[in-house]
């Protein structure tokens, strides 16, 4: 047995399993399988809320993936201590790896532990010499008359044919007495309307959900989160209305690599989005979770940070944009307290409308000056001498 220590992280790997820990919680994934799938996750008190996945594996690429149309073997489990990077807290990363010999595809799985957070993450990446045929997911291809073929020559269950199949980052299977109680939803065009963040409640019976983070509880308010760490929904590039689904044998599936299989390029290396999976004992914890995680994977330090005033929320920016608008807004945000005044669209000569219809002939050069119709002047000159003044900095909209 290998044991690595960090801080109040432990990992140790034997020849069955790989068990990561630190003080706020554990888990554990399975090496005797022929992919890696998840044995138990933990409270550091010894709550279980999850055991054993019941499908495959933990990760679904499609037929490149599919462990009953693959020779998957584990090949070998790497620990590494990773401190004072440029874009991330420290960590423990624990990269598994597997290859097939059918078509001598690699996957790769990696987690990253941080000190002290009861939140891991997640993320896998897949190099293959052969490209993906149709979709994803091979469930897709199946027509209904070769449906008893697989289910007889290759033990297939109605599970493994189930038709929402998808490209699967992670799955977990809670334990009995936990159960999927919502969803969180973001939404990137805060500039079309007042509500950024949607939540939504379980119902009954439902088995696909929206958003980038999911909740699963029990009467206690104990329970697991999955955040993805995709853009929102409405700016998926997936032709999928669901980003969470609940399989049919009880499994948590997180639905979003964020590529397309006619995107895979042979033998080059792709990334799924990352997914991060936390732990908590209440509702107090569940909502201190998210921002501890946040804070701790992304610890630029202070000198990367800055708040930034931006008025297009206003909801007619474009209207009341001119010369002493923008010199009002500058100084006003300096009083807010902000770092930085952000000029939005309309400021160009260009619309944005422009940009976006098909096979519109657009002069570049001239689309990104300054308009002194709407401006007041030809250049930001103007404005940078206001923003001196006023202590702060400028970002522009492009």
């Amino acid at each position: 047995m290998k044991e690595t220590v960090f801080q109040d992280i432990r990992v140790t790997v034997d020849e069955k399993k790989v068990e990561v820990s630190n003080s706020k919680f554990t888990y554990s994934v399975d090496l005797t399988t022929p992919l890696f799938r998840s044995r138990q996750l933990a409270l550091a008190d010894g709550t279980v809320v999850a055991e054993a996945t019941k499908s495959d594996c933990d990760a679904d690429f499609g037929m490149l993936l599919h462990e009953r149309m693959h020779e998957w073997h584990f090949d070998k489990c790497e620990v590494e201590i990773k401190k004072d990077l440029k874009f991330e807290g420290d960590h423990v990363s624990v990269l598994l790896t597997y290859s097939d010999t059918l078509c001598n595809a690699v996957i790769q799985r990696e987690y990253f532990i941080y000190p002290q957070l009861a939140m891991f993450g997640l993320q896998n990446r897949i190099t293959s010499p052969v490209r993906p045929q149709g979709d994803f997911n091979v469930r897709k291809t199946i027509t209904a008359e070769y449906q008893e073929f697989y289910k007889k020559v290759l033990n297939w269950t109605d599970d493994d044919l189930e038709p929402e199949g998808d490209a699967i980052v992670a799955a977990i299977h809670p334990v009995d007495g936990f159960t999927v109680t919502g969803s969180v939803e973001f939404a990137g065009h805060t500039d079309v309307h007042n509500q950024p963040v949607r939540e939504h409640k379980a119902v009954d019976g439902e088995r696909m959900l929206t958003g980038n983070i999911l909740y699963c509880e029990n009467e206690n308010q104990t329970g697991f989160m999955i955040l993805q760490e995709a853009p929102p929904s409405s700016e998926r590039r997936e032709p999928r209305d669901y980003d969470f689904r609940i399989a049919n044998n009880g499994d948590i599936l997180s639905c979003c690599w964020g590529v397309e299989s006619d995107e895979m390029e042979l033998n080059a290396c792709v990334y799924s989005y990352r997914n991060a999976i936390g732990v908590y004992k209440n509702s107090f914890e569940r909502d201190r979770l998210l921002k501890k995680y946040l804070r701790t994977r992304y610890d630029y330090g202070k000198e990367c940070f800055a708040i930034v005033c931006n008025a297009w929320g206003c909801g007619n920016f474009g209207e009341r944009l001119c010369h002493e608008f923008v010199k009002e807004e500058i100084y006003a945000a300096a009083e807010c307290g902000a770092d930085v005044y952000q000029i939005d669209d309309n400021w160009q000569f260009g619309k944005l409308q422009d940009m976006t219809t098909t096979r519109k002939n657009i002069e570049l050069r001239k689309y990104w000056n300054v308009n002194p119709d709407t401006m007041g002047c030809d250049s930001f000159v103007p404005f940078v001498e206001y923003a001196k003044d006023a202590g702060i900095d400028l970002a522009l909209w492009l």
